[in-house]
């Protein structure tokens, strides 16, 4: 009988082992494509970030242009001071500079560092988890 007894604790910490090592590979396999998961955000939300900072970057570009033609329009307006088209050519130098104005707070408010937030928050969210799971 004693024999008996030992073969089913064998069979149940053999069953016990193999549950375990199941166990551990699904939970590598999660690991695995929860990994993958957050690589395939990160690369999205750099890809979004990217276009941005390129808008911005187009956008910091026009309103230098705007600016250099409304200066030149301005120095312009000053050379025609003699003649009775000053006051126009002044006028639409400064529409320009106040366009150059416009598309220059565009280009910083579309250019705000987010720093992968989704990413961050899902990887945060992921390690608050794995700690509840581990205590």
């Amino acid at each position: 009988m004693a024999e008996t007894t030992d073969v089913y604790q064998d069979v149940a910490s053999a069953d016990a082992g193999e549950e375990i090592r199941t166990l551990a590979g699904e939970a590598l396999e999660h690991a695995r494509e929860l990994f993958r998961a957050e690589v395939a955000l990160a690369k999205l939300e750099l890809k979004t970030e990217a276009k941005r900072a390129a808008l911005a970057a187009a956008l910091a570009m026009f309103a230098l242009m705007l600016l250099h033609a409304g200066f030149l329009v301005l120095i312009a307006a000053i050379i025609l001071a003699l003649s009775d088209q000053a006051p126009f050519v002044a006028v639409v130098g400064a529409v320009l500079i106040v366009l150059a104005a416009g598309a220059a707070f565009a280009a910083f408010a579309a250019f705000k560092r987010r720093h992968l937030v989704r990413t961050r928050a899902n990887l945060s969210r992921d390690v608050a988890l794995l700690r509840l799971r581990h205590e």
